[in-house]
């Protein structure tokens, strides 16, 4: 009996973890990821998830709510790619006429931990805590 006990602890255990580990390595796409810019207090860096695994970013000084009226893949001078998820790691790489960047890093929850590397000088990364924003 004790035995038996012990074995479905451990299930439900085991189920739990895995739903729980699940759901916080989710890309949410019913809004965007936000942080402040790095080197420029007056800019937000803006990141938008598609469930089609397109993702888009772009840097902005405009207040949240003007970005949102016209953060989206149809806007012309949005940085695109496409992202792929694999349990909680995170990659994608983004390009516009401008600039390309890897971004790699760890879901969880509403947060993403990045690393962001140009593509024209790999030895230049910088480190970037982004927070979700539902706008729906």
């Amino acid at each position: 009996m004790q035995r038996l006990l012990l074995i479905s602890g451990f299930a439900m255990l085991l189920l739990c973890s895995a739903f729980v580990g699940g759901e916080s390595c989710t890309v949410k796409t019913n809004g965007v990821y936000t942080t402040p810019h790095h080197s420029d207090s007056t800019l937000t860096r803006y990141l938008r998830f598609y469930d089609d695994g397109t993702a888009v970013a772009v840097d902005s000084d405009m207040p949240f709510k003007r970005v949102m009226q016209w953060f989206n893949r149809e806007h012309e001078d949005i940085a695109m790619g496409k992202y792929k998820l694999k349990k909680c790691k995170l990659k994608f790489e983004l390009k516009n006429s401008g600039w390309e960047f890897l971004f790699e890093g760890t879901v969880k929850g509403d947060k993403l931990q990045l690393t962001k590397i140009n593509t024209a000088k790999p030895d230049q990364s910088i480190k970037l805590n982004y927070t979700f924003k539902p706008t729906s």
